[in-house]
């Protein structure tokens, strides 16, 4: 009698778990038919119930990374982790990069830096070139 109750009770917490998970996530199916059956990042099995890991959330059944402050020139690829556009830097990419400070300069004359990024200019005398980096003398 004992053993009864104790698989009932195992088979009624195994059905609530996967309740509450098909709920809060969908299904496993529609997970996998955005994932197109490849695995998805973000996406974790917990014994035969599947949904989104720890740091990840469903956005119309697919798994999206969380960042808790947001990627300001970025986007967030993974749990409170920003991949920064060109030109910026730092935890959530609000740092300008300064290209004109770097030892291999961009510019072969003059550099400003500029949000994100940078502009070359050439001394008098001098005509940018169509690269945008390089100039070339005026006088032949």
């Amino acid at each position: 009698m004992i053993e009864i109750r104790q698989r009932a009770f195992v088979m009624m917490a195994h059905f609530i778990t996967l309740s509450f998970v098909l709920h809060q996530d969908r299904s496993v199916v529609e997970m996998f038919k955005h994932s197109r059956g490849r695995t998805q990042p973000g996406l974790c099995s917990f014994g035969q119930t599947t949904s989104c890991c720890l740091g990840w959330r469903n956005v119309n059944g697919i798994c999206q990374p969380v960042c808790n402050k947001s990627c300001v020139n970025g986007e967030c690829v993974g749990p409170g982790k920003c991949l920064c556009s060109k030109g910026y830097k730092g935890p959530q990419c609000d740092e300008d990069v300064n290209e004109c400070g770097f030892l291999e300069r961009p510019c072969t004359q003059r550099c400003m830096n500029t949000h994100g990024s940078y502009r070359c200019y050439c001394e008098p005398g001098y005509t940018l070139n169509a690269d945008g980096c390089t100039c070339t003398s005026e006088s032949f």
